[in-house]
């Protein structure tokens, strides 16, 4: 082999790692778009399963659980946050009274429970005879259309800047 030949195969071998290279770098990128559609579909479908179709179905499974744990709500406040393009936050500030074991059940309930609650506040505001008093504070999403139909006031309003969608919605990759 000549010397001409030698640097013509050192340099094919030389592009051919760097080849290699360039295909082991980009290997994580392929099907990404399959991958982008996949999880958008798996946000839509969290959203049809465990994103309340309106306010009033909030407070009635909010209602439900209290009654099935044998716990007393009390003062419940609903508010809202500003729209976001996919969910607006909704959140409840209530008392809560029951005996330790009632709380905590419902507490595990709505932290389990279809609808998506997330629990942002428990403390304790008081104790007499068995009884604990909880202020709770708790919240969830609607859609921003069903959101502004709910009329409930906004936390904007109060001065509280919190996000107004779950970290799941954050971002927009391709739209």
């Amino acid at each position: 082999m000549g010397r001409d030949e030698r640097q013509l195969a050192d340099a094919l071998a030389a592009k051919e790692v760097q080849l290699k290279a360039k295909e082991l770098q980009t290997a994580p990128l392929r099907g990404l778009d399959k991958r982008v559609d996949d999880a958008r579909a798996q946000v839509q479908a969290f959203y049809a399963k465990r994103i309340p179709p309106n306010y009033s179905s909030v407070d009635r499974r909010i209602g439900e659980l209290a009654l099935k744990d044998s716990v007393r709500l009390s003062r419940v406040q609903y508010s809202q946050g500003a729209a976001g393009s996919d969910l607006t936050e909704i959140s409840l500030d209530a008392g809560i009274t029951g005996n330790y074991q009632q709380i905590m059940r419902f507490v595990n309930s709505l932290e389990r429970d279809q609808t998506f609650f997330v629990i942002r506040g428990l403390s304790l505001t008081g104790q007499q005879g068995g009884l604990v008093n909880l202020r709770l504070k708790v919240s969830t999403w609607l859609r921003p259309a069903d959101a502004a139909a709910s009329g409930l006031p906004s936390i904007q309003q109060a001065g509280d800047e919190r996000s107004t969608a779950p970290l799941a919605s954050q971002g927009k990759e391709g739209r």
